[in-house]
């Protein structure tokens, strides 16, 4: 079994946000009839994520995003209700689009941190081929010696893996702050 990496970003900028979906974010999000619309998401310990019902900008009015979470699987918001008396909570995939060089780093971040846990979870030394790389199988799965790793092993992917996931919170942070900007003005798509 291979970790999983899911990150979880809560700041208190996000939390005091009246707005929680900006321009940027609705020209990224996908059109359904003719309207912009972004997707919810659940997840089902039995089946995974699933995509839900499609939300549009009149939908999503009195909602502020209070988490935005990062996974291999695609970048999801967690969104609750401002209005009084309800306290719905809703969680909605992020489109692709906002900032692509920091989404591409988020996903490249991912992958690393979840490289470097699979090969501390296998508690073996992975082959290593004539450069120094890593060899992997045709289908990119890391080929293992029969040798256990030592401590100093465990101790350097430790501090890789760990390298990777606070690379994950840096571009984690710039991902929801559109790449585009007008005069001395940036507009998060939230």
């Amino acid at each position: 079994m291979i970790p999983i990496t899911l990150l979880s970003m809560t700041d208190s900028f996000l939390q005091n946000m009246e707005m929680p979906i900006q321009p940027k974010m609705w020209s990224a999000a996908r059109t359904e009839d003719g309207e912009k619309v972004v997707y919810g998401a659940e997840f089902n310990g039995k089946n995974g994520w699933k995509q839900t019902k499609a939300y549009s900008k009149k939908d999503l009015e009195g909602y502020t995003i209070t988490n935005i979470r990062y996974s291999k699987y695609g970048n999801t918001a967690i969104l609750q209700s401002t209005k009084e008396g309800k306290n719905e909570v809703i969680r909605v995939q992020m489109p692709a689009g906002v900032n692509l060089g920091s989404e591409s780093n988020v996903k490249d971040a991912i992958y690393n941190a979840d490289y470097w846990g699979s090969i501390l979870h296998e508690n073996k030394r992975p082959r290593i081929d004539r450069k120094g790389n890593i060899m992997t199988d045709s289908q990119g799965n890391i080929l293992y010696t029969s040798t256990p790793l030592t401590q100093a092993d465990k101790i350097d992917l430790k501090h890789k893996q760990e390298e990777a996931l606070q690379d994950l919170y840096g571009y984690g942070s710039q991902a929801v702050v559109p790449s585009q900007t007008n005069t001395e003005q940036i507009n998060p798509w939230y």
